[in-house]
């Protein structure tokens, strides 16, 4: 397992949202298996005002390159 933890950010009012840009790796070599897993959008809301929560938008997709399902 190996992932690309880059990510870009982007400022709007009183919310900020985390953009990955990297991708997980998962081989299972025994089933010789790779999968790839997408992550989502991370946003910190109330930034100025009210409590701070965490919310998880889009999706997130598991490809498995050797058969191609998601």
């Amino acid at each position: 397992m190996w992932m690309h933890t880059d990510v870009k950010s982007s400022f709007k009012g009183r919310s900020l949202h985390f953009y990955p840009q990297g991708s997980t790796h998962v081989i299972l070599r025994k089933q010789k298996e790779h999968y790839v897993v997408n992550r989502p959008v991370t946003t910190v809301n109330n930034l100025i005002f009210g409590t701070l929560y965490l919310d998880l938008g889009g999706e997130s997709v598991t490809n498995n390159r050797e058969t191609g399902e998601k």
